[in-house]
């Protein structure tokens, strides 16, 4: 099924990575058209663009700031087997280090858990197929492309997908915000999952139980709890921070 992806560092991204682009979309509108659009049929030149209203663009996106710049794609690849997700990302690296979501609803939450697992060096993320937003034009979009660089598996059980995981290796850290252990009394050192919970509901009860430990980022003045992915961030740059050290 075709997808819409929406921003300028999103289309660059998946024309940059190969993937199945089959149309791009320019508003006449901004400034450096000329450019861009040479800078496209330079490193595309078998990619169709076609000029497109910056307010049909935006409707299309359904509120998405596109920048007056947009694309379609033919389908986006996403592994369905954790079988698949261990094989590929093992061949890359010796200690793996996945993000698993439970039910974050937000795409742009789950855009930029996405960019920062990028960012920081994480080698997978895993989401549930329902009850969770997928990889829609405004996941893209908030990733600035980042979706397009890192192996992404859709679930149809999370806790399944988590059990499994723990058998092949993988240690399972839950994250909450109270009454357990703080992130920077954790020694990472094993191939791991980091699980970032829902906004405003955390891990669903089933989830927690497949958990080996349950970790927290301390807050101060009485704070409760940080956006999921900032926390999400916070967590997977401190677990970086300390394998590399």
């Amino acid at each position: 099924m075709p997808e819409y992806i929406f921003g300028r560092n999103a289309v660059l991204e998946a024309l940059n990575m190969g993937l199945p682009v089959k149309k791009v979309f320019l508003s006449p509108t901004i400034k450096d058209y000329a450019k861009l659009s040479a800078k496209i049929q330079q490193s595309a030149p078998y990619v169709k663009i076609e000029q497109l209203s910056r307010r049909k663009m935006d409707s299309i996106a359904g509120g998405i700031r596109t920048g007056g710049v947009s694309a379609i794609l033919q389908e986006v690849k996403r592994l369905t087997s954790i079988d698949s997700l261990v094989s590929t990302v093992t061949k890359q690296v010796k200690l793996p280090l996945l993000a698993a979501l439970d039910e974050i609803h937000d795409p742009r939450n789950f855009g930029a858990i996405i960019r920062s697992a990028v960012g920081a060096g994480f080698h997978g993320i895993v989401y549930q197929k329902r009850r969770q937003v997928g990889i829609t034009g405004a996941v893209a979009a908030t990733s600035a492309g980042a979706c397009f660089r890192i192996p992404l598996c859709e679930v149809v059980n999370l806790p399944r997908a988590l059990n499994t995981l723990k058998s092949r290796g993988f240690w399972i850290y839950g994250t909450d915000t109270a009454n357990c252990t703080s992130l920077y009394d954790v020694h990472f050192n094993t191939p791991l999952v980091i699980v970032i919970g829902s906004e405003g509901k955390g891990m669903r009860r089933l989830v927690r139980t497949m958990c080996d430990e349950i970790i927290a980022i301390p807050l101060q003045s009485g704070l409760e709890s940080l956006n999921a992915s900032v926390a999400a961030g916070i967590t997977m740059f401190e677990i970086v921070r300390q394998i590399n050290r």
